[in-house]
């Protein structure tokens, strides 16, 4: 894998907890605000689902994939990439705790 290819997958494991969140969060009523900050979106959630709140804030470190690799004339910090591996492991966690939240199936 070549480092577009990393850091596209960290882009996307970003995304993956971006919007599993702002879609849970939206299922509760809540206006969500145009941010990509999993942080600040983290704030958000505890206030709809206040356990899986305090786990997306643990992943606030993607929130840095959301623009800064995503641009090819943005800065660029070397990142391993067993971080990219588990940054995309923890969003599928992440991810699959959201669906069960809003599974109405």
């Amino acid at each position: 894998m070549g480092p577009e290819q990393k850091y596209a997958a960290g882009f996307h494991a970003q995304q993956c907890v971006e919007k599993a969140a702002k879609g849970l969060l939206v299922f509760h009523g809540v206006r969500v605000p145009k941010i990509h900050d999993i942080e600040a979106l983290a704030l958000l959630m505890v206030t709809v689902q206040p356990i899986l709140g305090r786990k997306m804030k643990r992943l606030k470190s993607l929130t840095r994939f959301a623009v800064i690799y995503r641009y090819p004339e943005s800065e660029r910090k070397p990142v391993p990439f067993a971080t990219i591996k588990s940054a995309v492991k923890r969003s599928k966690v992440f991810f699959d705790e959201v669906f069960k939240e809003v599974d109405i199936g």
